[in-house]
């Protein structure tokens, strides 16, 4: 490629199975072009679809073969396909749609009624030794942290990897929290004892496979917390996907003496992600933020709201104690606590 006159296109393809003839089922697209274009309209049925098109496939969905007891636990998008084509510098292609200005997050479509990932471009700059570095890591309280809690989202996997190669214990959750443990610890003392990439422990699937099982009456004491984002105020106000996990994950936390009163809240976006602080509706049982990074900067809310002291039950829906399996019994466990 030339790189005065041509730039790279990607699109990462996500199927129902893995082959290259499985249904497509979500897109996200990346133009060197053009970094805020979007893959707006494609007649992609299938993966071969985009190989007929001209794209060049440069890497497969990769098989994970997972322990006994997990042969049937899949990420969302677990078959994952990378294209790329090469287009000319001048030349940005008629079908690509200019969205940053309306897109709360990077697009990436999902299809058949899947939740979206929700993934952002990444808050990072270049590091000689990680190649990802997050704004938060600017902070003394990140500095200081020696056990540090993230959510299990692709954007946060920068922030799971540093916390790795800075030696830090790393706890994520089970992602939507579905299966009868909660969390897994990371620690990379161990990850290293046992020949596993740190790049492959802080994704989801790695430390899913990895990681030791853990309840939260298990975990340490946090010094820092990350949680994912769809829309941030300045002011330190929040919003989620709206399933209302990272609530109910501070929560009980904050009930078990795990995450204190000033135990920092962090979150990584995009700067498109930043709307103004009216618009961020906060109960009381919300966490608000002390710290946001973005591609461009690190803002420190100076929030001082009351943070909450437990977990509001009254606000926990009904179909979150049938989904999520372990909810009532630790429910009752902690109101049992409280009583005695």
């Amino acid at each position: 490629m030339n790189c005065d006159t041509e730039r790279q296109q990607l699109l990462f393809v996500w199927t129902d199975e893995s082959s290259l003839h499985g249904r497509i089922i979500g897109w996200s697209f990346f133009d060197g072009n053009d970094p805020a274009a979007d893959l707006t309209e494609h007649d992609y049925q299938r993966g071969v679809d985009v190989l007929a098109d001209g794209w060049r496939l440069i890497q497969g969905s990769q098989l994970v073969n997972r322990p006994a007891g997990d042969e049937y636990q899949h990420g969302i998008l677990e078959f994952e396909w990378v294209f790329e084509r090469i287009v000319a510098l001048v030349d940005a292609a008629p079908e690509f749609l200019r969205l940053l200005a309306r897109c709360k997050h990077r697009p990436c479509r999902i299809l058949a009624n899947r939740d979206p990932p929700f993934a952002p471009v990444d808050p990072i700059v270049e590091d000689e030794r990680l190649g990802a570095l997050g704004g938060h890591a600017q902070t003394e309280a990140w500095k200081r942290a020696s056990v540090v809690k993230c959510n299990p989202d692709p954007p946060q996997i920068p922030v799971r990897l540093r916390a790795l190669y800075e030696g830090k214990m790393l706890y994520a959750p089970v992602p939507y929290l579905t299966r009868d443990f909660p969390y897994l610890r990371i620690d990379p003392a161990e990850m290293k004892r046992k020949g596993v990439s740190f790049e492959l422990a802080a994704t989801s699937e790695g430390y899913m496979m990895h990681g030791e099982r853990v309840n939260f009456e298990d975990v340490e004491p946090l010094d820092f917390c990350v949680v994912g984002s769809v829309a941030v105020g300045r002011g330190g106000g929040r919003t989620g996907k709206g399933a209302g996990f990272a609530d109910l994950e501070t929560g009980i936390f904050r009930e078990l003496g795990i995450i204190g009163p000033h135990t920092p809240m962090a979150t990584t976006v995009h700067s498109v992600q930043l709307v103004d602080d009216a618009r961020i509706f906060m109960q009381a049982h919300d966490s608000p933020l002390d710290y946001v990074a973005t591609e461009s900067e690190l803002i420190v809310t100076g929030n001082t709201d009351p943070r909450p002291r437990g977990v509001a039950w009254d606000f926990v829906q009904q179909d979150q104690f049938e989904s999520i399996p372990f909810l009532k019994s630790l429910r009752d466990r902690m109101v049992a606590g409280q009583q005695s």
